[in-house]
């Protein structure tokens, strides 16, 4: 059985919650990969495989030669809150029934944009993959557009440029305020495009749009022809910017030898625009120079840091001083002891790249990998249908103020025995009438869990109480938190039978 409870306080983000009665064989984790982290370092998107994350449980996908397995789906993490949530949640109550890929989201973690081939998202998307934006302060998903791919969001959400349809490719840019797309990747006198254009990124601030074209035609006097010939010249291509206050384009030419396959998984913007990262080089626009080579990676949203993969690891550069610091790292400072899985065959011609991104001032990275010595309770082993077994890859937020690595894809069983519980501060207005139990402090013991309705708890994602500091108390050097009088979590929704 199903039921479906949401909160409907309009002044409050929708909280909708699933209730089901899993098969156990089904909770089992998954691969988590793409992440992506807003500029302040607090919202994280990811996407997983894994059935074990929430309590809602994902569909059934099923792949080439009638291969069965879990759908992929977006979550975001809240560092803040330490709450882990189901973005892609279907107008069925169910999660997505087809694969979701490529997150982002705003500074502020309201707007969610990622692509979906499901088709129980929205109405309006009549069964169309393609783009698709949520908005978590009321939980509502809106399609965006089909065949859409490749998002890239401004910090505060309003404008979202992405790419869609074919020969060519093109660029679109999706303003939230008026509800409406324009075309950006066309020629110069108004014609179409002679050449794809592919990802697109936008600045934090709103205002530049970086993408890659193969179009000769994008700005006046551009000799390059990509398209010349029955193949497609692959070392060819630029970067371009559109200035959305000038309504201007600017063509970066890249030069023969460092074409789209050197580095367009890596263009990134600061939030000023001023600096571009592209093909493993650095510029800065306002200094019309090179300030560093060799990092094919992407930029902070202050233009001040670089991070990269290299291998299995992960690694962030300060740019001014050129100091580089392993972040795929133990709380010991130990490296990590992650492999690279070769899913080339199950992706076709595509490189699969697990994903990676920090935060302005280069504080907190985000990364996906097949570590198992980050934390001691990561040690899932992947026996997806589509890959051969596998360490399963999984997202991990690393904070190089403090060097502390976190499991952010834990399984929710293994989060409610070691994760932090929401402290009593939590007003009872943000809860669900009926449907969440604060648990109370009595004598410096949380008392148990209670179902308002149904006499049996949900036994499967009981969360046991934990003692922690109170809001704004320090720690005495020597002493222990759990000598302290404890704060309680909350009780999760009552599992309902029958």
């Amino acid at each position: 059985m199903v039921t479906i409870h949401a909160n409907q306080d309009d002044n409050l983000p929708l909280s909708t919650e699933i209730e089901t009665t899993p098969d156990a064989s089904s909770l089992v984790h998954g691969d988590s990969f793409a992440p992506a982290i807003s500029s302040n370092g607090r919202f994280i998107v990811f996407i997983s495989r894994a059935a074990d994350l929430v309590a809602t449980l994902p569909n059934t996908c099923r792949g080439f030669e009638g291969i069965f397995y879990n759908c992929a789906n977006v979550f975001l993490y809240d560092r803040q809150q330490e709450k882990l949530q189901l973005v892609s949640l279907g107008i069925d109550g169910q999660s997505a029934n087809g694969d979701t890929d490529s997150p982002a989201v705003s500074d502020d973690g309201q707007w969610v944009a990622f692509t979906s081939e499901a088709t129980n998202l929205v109405v309006e998307a009549k069964g169309l993959p393609g783009l698709f934006l949520a908005d978590r302060q009321n939980g509502r998903i809106q399609f965006i557009a089909p065949s859409g791919r490749e998002p890239s969001l401004s910090a505060d959400g309003r404008f979202l440029v992405y790419i869609a349809g074919s020969s060519p490719a093109k660029v679109y840019l999706y303003d939230r305020e008026i509800g409406k797309s324009q075309l950006i990747s066309q020629g110069w006198e108004g014609q179409t495009a002679d050449g794809d254009s592919i990802a697109p990124r936008m600045a934090a601030n709103g205002r530049l749009i970086a993408f890659w074209s193969w179009a000769s035609n994008l700005v006046p006097d551009d000799d390059e022809k990509c398209n010349e010939g029955a193949a497609l010249n692959s070392s060819c291509g630029d970067v371009y910017l559109f200035d959305l206050e000038a309504s201007q384009v600017e063509r970066i030419a890249v030069g023969e030898g460092y074409g789209l396959g050197m580095g367009a998984s890596f263009l990134s913007l600061s939030a000023d625009g001023n600096r571009l990262s592209y093909n493993c080089q650095i510029i800065d626009r306002q200094l019309s120079q090179v300030i560093a080579d060799n990092r094919c990676g992407v930029l902070s949203a202050d233009g001040q840091f670089v991070m990269w993969q290299q291998g299995a690891d992960f690694f962030v550069a300060e740019l001014a001083t050129d100091v580089v610091t392993q972040v795929s790292v133990t709380n010991a400072g130990v490296g990590s002891n992650g492999k690279w899985v070769d899913f080339a065959s199950a992706f076709g011609s595509e490189s699969f790249q697990p994903g990676f991104g920090l935060s302005d001032q280069g504080r907190w990275t985000v990364f996906a990998t097949t570590a198992v010595n980050l934390d001691p309770l990561d040690t899932q082993e992947c026996h997806d249908a589509l890959f051969p077994p596998h360490p399963c890859y999984d997202i991990y937020l690393h904070d190089q103020e403090t060097g502390e690595t976190t499991w952010i894809s834990r399984p929710l069983a293994q989060t409610a025995v070691h994760s932090t519980p929401t402290i009593l501060a939590t007003p009872e207005s943000t809860l669900s009438p009926g449907l969440l139990t604060m648990l109370s402090v009595g004598g410096g013991v949380c008392s148990p869990c209670a179902c308002p309705v149904h006499p049996v708890p949900r036994l499967a994602y009981h969360v046991e109480p934990q003692p922690r500091w109170r809001a704004g108390q320090q720690q005495q050097r020597g002493s222990s938190p759990f000598s302290q009088r404890p704060f309680c979590g909350l009780c999760l929704l009552c599992r309902e039978f029958g």
